[in-house]
């Protein structure tokens, strides 16, 4: 399982060389062959390499870090990235299908059932979503803008995300040759969230006019410094129940910093931070970090090794959850249920094993505290 992605990059690069190329098959003119050429370039994506931070406050301290890769990817380069990976896309797969798994911004042809169209890629239904959530004060368009999703991929059949970010970019002024004249800018996001044991998911539409109360500090810039025009800061309303060790009381600080793909700016790195306050006291209980460097992605081999590094890199991150969730619980922390009752076959067998170490604890430790 360890060399298997290697084996499958090198057939892919096999397969590649052996594949007569558009411009030995035919003699293109040369505006063609530039089209050609440029249709199975990454431009907008990137293989991001990084660390994750977490640090809990209140009411018990607790922190840990992680490395961590994960990709942005243009949702219009979606078929060149596959075309990349070759048959190494046997074991690393971009599914549109883990992503709105709730409906989110399906047609009203499609909600209605009649056929199925282009019209719900997933592109359209994130600037489908953008528009609804903002009453339609916002309509982002494919002519317009882009969507770069940074995500984790499927691996080996397997995917989880924590949390997916689409960043939705102004398209820029073009020239032919590849400069341009306007400053990229980020003008929403969507944040789409999952939660542990229930799978679930919720889009949190960050747009001034979102239905989603976000806010934005008249401060632009993060606590790191930056320009205007490659940072996103606001701020919101927890409405859904991520963690069972956290209640639902909180507010969301969130900056996000950088465009995420190496060409966009001068910076090497892009960053998210995350802070949780209290409605009630405003106190900060929890904040997170985010540090990544785009690479440009030039050959499945560079894939190929982060599955080297990170075997089933999605299990991986469950496991590590899990992990931290247990010294949680030895740490005091209470387990919060799900607010709505929502249950799942994982929360339940959760609950089941550990409700005698609930009771054991309380009866030693009556003075636990939620989060």
């Amino acid at each position: 399982m360890l060399l298997l992605p290697m084996v499958l990059a090198a057939l892919s690069s096999l397969m590649k060389l052996l594949t007569p190329s558009s411009s030995t098959s035919s003699s293109p003119s040369p505006s063609m062959s530039s089209s050609t050429s440029s249709s199975d370039e990454l431009k907008y994506s990137a293989l991001c390499i990084g660390r994750v931070w977490h640090a809990r406050l209140l009411p018990k301290v607790h922190a840990f870090e992680y490395p961590i890769f994960n990709f942005t990817l243009d949702l219009d380069e979606i078929a060149a990235f596959r075309r990349l990976l070759g048959p190494l896309g046997w074991i690393v797969q971009f599914r549109e299908s883990d992503h709105l798994i709730n409906g989110e911004g399906l047609s009203e042809a499609t909600l209605s059932g009649e056929a199925h169209n282009d019209t719900n890629s997933l592109r359209e239904r994130v600037f489908r979503l953008i528009s609804q959530k903002t009453n339609g004060k916002f309509q982002p368009h494919a002519t317009t803008h882009r969507v770069v999703i940074m995500s984790h991929l499927c691996y080996y059949g397997y995917n989880f995300n924590p949390v997916s970010f689409y960043y939705i970019l102004e398209k820029s002024t073009s020239h032919e040759d590849g400069s341009n004249d306007a400053t990229l800018k980020i003008p929403a996001m969507v944040a789409e969230v999952s939660n542990t044991p229930w799978c679930e998911m919720y889009c949190y539409v960050l747009h001034p006019d979102s239905v989603d109360k976000v806010q934005f500090p008249t401060d632009t810039k993060t606590k790191q410094g930056g320009d205007d025009n490659d940072t996103f800061h606001c701020v919101f309303p927890k409405t859904f129940h991520v963690s069972p060790f956290m209640e639902m009381e909180y507010i969301y600080d969130w900056a996000f910093e950088g465009i995420p793909y190496p060409s966009a700016s001068s910076k090497k790195q892009i960053s998210v931070w995350n802070l949780m306050k209290s409605k009630d006291t405003d106190k900060t209980h929890f904040r997170a970090k985010l540090l990544m460097e785009p690479h440009v992605i030039t050959s499945p081999f560079f894939v190929a090794w982060q599955l080297v590094r990170f075997p089933a890199f999605c299990a991986i991150i469950q496991l590590w959850i899990h992990y931290e969730a247990v010294l949680l619980f030895l740490k005091g922390i209470v387990y919060v249920p799900h607010p709505e009752g929502s249950e799942t076959f994982a929360s339940k067998l959760i609950a089941n094993i550990m409700t005698p170490f609930f009771a054991m604890r309380d009866r030693f430790n009556p003075k636990s505290k939620t989060a």
